[in-house]
């Protein structure tokens, strides 16, 4: 046990994790993937650049629909009401989605 927190330690005092996630975004800049894009921005730190992608394709992730980026878009663009509803609608999905779990006792 020792030895492996002393090697994740020392993986997160390194700058190797960062470039990870830079690595990411590239990735998925290459891949056109707006949503792993923004969230290795998020890992990053990058607020701004993040919240600027996220406005810049508004219309895009509208039409795409997934609450989990809408969510997103409503953080960048402050809209609080927005915000709450797609975290509502998430919970409602998890709930929905749990129930028929239970009920067809299918589970993932």
């Amino acid at each position: 046990m020792f030895t492996a927190a002393y090697y994740l330690k020392e993986l997160s005092e390194s700058s190797l994790i960062a470039e990870l996630f830079k690595i990411a975004l590239a990735e998925s800049v290459a891949e056109d993937d707006l949503w792993w894009q923004q969230r290795a921005m998020q890992e990053l730190g990058w607020t701004e650049q993040r919240r600027n992608l996220l406005l810049q394709n508004a219309e895009r992730i509208r039409a795409e629909g997934a609450t989990h980026f809408l969510r997103e878009l409503a953080w960048a663009e402050s809209d609080e009401q927005a915000y709450v509803k797609a975290r509502m609608d998430e919970a409602r999905s998890r709930a929905a989605l749990r129930v028929t779990r239970e009920t067809t006792g299918k589970h993932d």
